[in-house]
């Protein structure tokens, strides 16, 4: 994470610096804005904190990765399922595990995310991970579709597959 680390969210940087964190990030993600792809923008301004994994599916042939995940609405009583795919990934062994864990783990929830751009026309979508953990999605295209889903979490079971 660049902006929201472990140590921002447990409150460990002196009170002026973390209240700079959140204003520097959106000042990047404005200045980011006009270059970025509809995918990108919208996933930018979703709001993925509390957010579980249902689903994530990556497919090492295409380069696809899939996530779906359950958001809770504000008041608490329903959620929406949140799907990303990304296109043209770049993956590393410890992401995946790292994504493997918390896609296993019922009680593991997204803290914060972040959206960043590379030289090279990439896209990299960071996501810090309570209780442990933290990945960086490295992409080229991202879809991003979102569905009411009532009280999903019911119903909420582990999964990951890997097509390779």
């Amino acid at each position: 994470m660049r902006y929201f680390t472990r140590g921002w969210a447990n409150g460990e940087l002196p009170e002026a610096e973390a209240e700079k964190t959140p204003k520097a990030y959106w000042k990047h993600v404005e200045d980011l804005l006009p270059g970025m792809p509809a995918g990108v923008a919208k996933l930018a301004k979703t709001n993925l904190h509390d957010a579980l994994i249902s689903r994530a599916c990556l497919d090492t042939r295409t380069r696809t990765l899939t996530l779906v995940l359950l958001v809770w609405a504000r008041t608490g009583r329903s959620c929406s399922e949140v799907t990303l795919r990304y296109a043209g990934v770049e993956t590393c062994g410890q992401n995946i595990e790292t994504l493997k864990a918390r896609a296993r783990d019922r009680e593991s929830e997204i803290l914060y995310d972040e959206i960043d751009s590379a030289a090279d026309g990439s896209w990299v979508h960071r996501l810090l991970f309570w209780p442990e953990g933290e990945i960086s999605i490295w992409f080229r295209r991202l879809s991003v579709r979102r569905a009411r889903k009532g009280n999903a979490l019911l119903s909420l079971k582990p999964y990951f597959q890997n097509n390779e």
